[in-house]
């Protein structure tokens, strides 16, 4: 049986989309209500995914210290395939959510700068670290919300896109949140992102889940 990853509900309403700490524009946005993963898929729930697809379990999944830890090395299609696989047995449109969506989730309706206000604090999240941690810990990276795990741990992949002029027929795709890997704290402002292949993979990113309503 597949488990099913917690999720919180976000009401639909407007906030100030963009920073001015990190150049970019900031505009009002209205956001339609809808469901969002309370934390990182993590490894036990990307684990029984793959026993019930009867697919190969990595040794790391395997490992109970590491359950609760989010999943990683995650490529951008296999997080759709996620979201889709588990939007089918539950009968919802479940996918990755815009980065418009992760960043109301994580600053609410008075678009503060960081999930749980708008000061620094780089103690109540998962940066500089030696790895990801468990999504029950550092208990005070919360979103108005209740949504966790926003401004730190891993990165996550959203459907955003970024067209290269590189390779304009393989856009980037948009991240949102900063990782245990990161050294500076500008990646810890809900309105930061980054950008990278869809067929890259990498330690410090993961996914959470969006369910329409």
């Amino acid at each position: 049986m597949i488990i099913i990853p917690q999720m919180r509900k976000i009401p639909a309403g407007r906030f100030m989309m963009g920073s001015a700490l990190l150049g970019q524009a900031e505009r009002m946005v209205e956001v339609r209500q809808f469901m969002i993963g309370t934390y990182p898929i993590t490894n036990l729930e990307y684990r029984s995914y793959l026993l019930n697809l009867d697919m190969p379990v990595p040794d790391i999944l395997q490992d109970p210290e590491f359950f609760g830890h989010p999943v990683v090395n995650i490529l951008f299609s296999e997080a759709e395939q996620y979201c889709q696989y588990l939007g089918e047995r539950l009968g919802k449109v479940i996918r990755l959510p815009s980065a418009c969506e992760w960043e109301y989730a994580a600053r609410g309706p008075r678009s503060l700068s960081y999930p749980w206000g708008n000061e620094l604090d780089i103690s109540k999240a998962v940066i500089r670290t030696s790895g990801t941690r468990d999504v029950h810990s550092y208990l005070y990276d919360v979103s108005p919300f209740g949504v966790r795990h926003m401004a730190g741990n891993v990165s996550e992949w959203t459907s955003g896109i970024r067209i290269s002029t590189e390779n304009p027929e393989e856009p980037y795709r948009v991240l949102k949140g900063g990782s245990w890997m990161d050294v500076n704290t500008f990646c810890l402002l809900s309105a930061y992102l980054n950008f990278d292949r869809p067929r890259s993979k990498s330690p410090k990113v993961g996914f959470r889940i969006l369910q329409e309503l």
